[in-house]
């Protein structure tokens, strides 16, 4: 059987090209099988590729997360990703004899990299146009200085995480050290180094920790290394705004995808939030006190809020109105013709979910006791009115008893949800009894 045509060759080469390490190995799982001369020339091109991306990240490993934008949102220095590949090109193109030596041990592969490098910063300031294209001047500069940082950016990477756990007094030395070493590269070296291992940290919090160990926190605030504790005031400021302009008074999906992302935002807010207070333990009137207490305020008020509308969420959920006790006493009952709507269920249920995760949360905003307090009284709310309904069935006075069942089953779910699990267990029980001998309404109550 003859291989690959030309065309074939280039189509397939085309098609693997864009693709990563692991799509890569996932399409030789499904071609080493494949016999013949063609599917041995396919396995050839992917093993070549393969080759020639581990190789990439060997050269560019500590950079290539930057390459991407940050997942949540935080402004962090980026790079198209495009450029990864025409950076390497410029790398492999200077000298390509070395590149046979990133295949062997590690300390070896490690001084050809840093040579690439060096190939590859040159290119950038030399030819910009050709690796970056859409870049301005200054951006250009920070890819050609991150580049430059790959030597220390080895080591800082693979120290990193003892950095992040408890380090000890050698580890916090070396980590200053490699800073310190970083700007002998060039001036903004610790910057740069700093924006290289905040692309490794998935989690934003993170960072505090690396930064006030790299420099004290009582002088970080004057430091080049502020910017970075800026765009996390930044982020948490944006998020902030977020919350408090969600719509709480909407039904169907929409509502709940947007709270969905308020509860997300909440959860970051007071994890970030907390661990500035503990690593940073700002001034309460200095600049970076002044914001998270303003911060702390607007999303304490959107708690408030929130808080508020799942209470009258509720309300409007159990229907009430005033009947004849005797003579001229009245008291409000359950007014079972007048039962909520099962997208008004759903979003009470959408609210009471947030307010129910918020236990850990707001304590963070002062929010606790707001939220402790609404739990209990809607707990006692729910019980009663359920009581109430259940009574109305037993006596025949529930004009439509399948669907005041319902409104109870309703109700149960809504215990279940902030945690009154078992009150909703014994409800849903005696929903199913008295589903069983629920007597049918009597005339008396069908006239009136």
């Amino acid at each position: 059987m003859s291989g690959l045509t030309a065309a074939q060759n280039e189509i397939f080469s085309t098609l693997i090209a864009g693709l990563d390490e692991a799509r890569l190995a996932r399409v030789a799982d499904a071609v080493r099988p494949l016999a013949g001369r063609r599917a041995a020339e396919m396995q050839d091109l992917v093993q070549q590729r393969l080759r020639d991306r581990m190789r990439r990240r060997r050269v560019f490993g500590p950079l290539m997360p930057m390459f991407q934008p940050r997942r949540d949102g935080v402004e962090a220095l980026s790079f198209p990703p495009p450029v990864l590949e025409r950076l390497w090109i410029a790398a492999r193109s200077a000298e390509p004899e070395l590149l046979i030596h990133l295949d062997g041990e590690e300390a070896e592969a490690a001084i050809v990299a840093n040579r690439l490098a060096l190939a590859a910063s040159a290119a950038v300031r030399d030819e910009g146009e050709t690796i970056w294209s859409g870049g301005d001047a200054s951006a250009r500069e920070d890819l050609a200085v991150c580049v430059d940082m790959l030597g220390p950016a080895r080591r800082a990477v693979r120290a990193l995480d003892d950095w992040l756990r408890r380090p000890d007094a050698a580890q916090v030395t070396a980590m200053r050290l490699l800073l310190r070493d970083s700007e002998d590269i060039h001036p903004d070296g610790p910057r740069h180094l700093t924006h290289i291992l905040f692309a490794h940290m998935d989690d934003a919090l993170l960072l505090l920790r690396v930064l006030v160990k790299a420099s004290s926190a009582a002088g970080l605030e004057s430091s080049e290394l502020a910017l970075f504790v800026d765009r996390l005031m930044q982020a948490v400021q944006k998020r902030a705004a977020r919350i408090a302009s969600t719509d709480l008074s909407g039904t169907g999906g929409g509502a709940g995808e947007a709270l969905e992302r308020l509860v997300e935002d909440l959860d970051w807010c007071a994890g970030l939030m907390a661990e500035m207070d503990v690593t940073l333990s700002p001034a309460p009137d200095s600049h970076w006190g002044q914001a998270l207490r303003r911060m702390r305020q607007q999303i304490a008020g959107a708690l408030s809020n929130v808080i508020r509308a799942t209470e009258a969420a509720v309300e409007a959920g159990l229907p009430m109105a005033r009947t004849t006790v005797a003579g001229r006493m009245t008291r409000r009952a359950p007014r079972l013709d007048a039962l909520s709507r099962d997208d008004h269920a759903r979003s009470t249920a959408a609210l009471l979910k947030v307010v129910a995760g918020l236990r850990k949360t707001a304590s963070v905003f002062g929010c606790e006791a707001e939220r402790h307090r609404l739990i209990d009284g809607l707990t006692i709310r729910l019980i009663d009115y359920a009581d109430e309904v259940l009574e109305m069935v037993h006596q025949g006075q529930a004009p439509d008893p399948a669907q005041a069942l319902k409104s109870v089953k309703c109700v149960a779910e809504w215990l279940w949800i902030i945690e009154a699990r078992d009150v909703a267990r014994a409800m849903r029980r005696r929903v199913a009894a008295a589903g069983e001998v629920a007597p049918p309404l009597r005339a008396s109550s069908s006239a009136s």
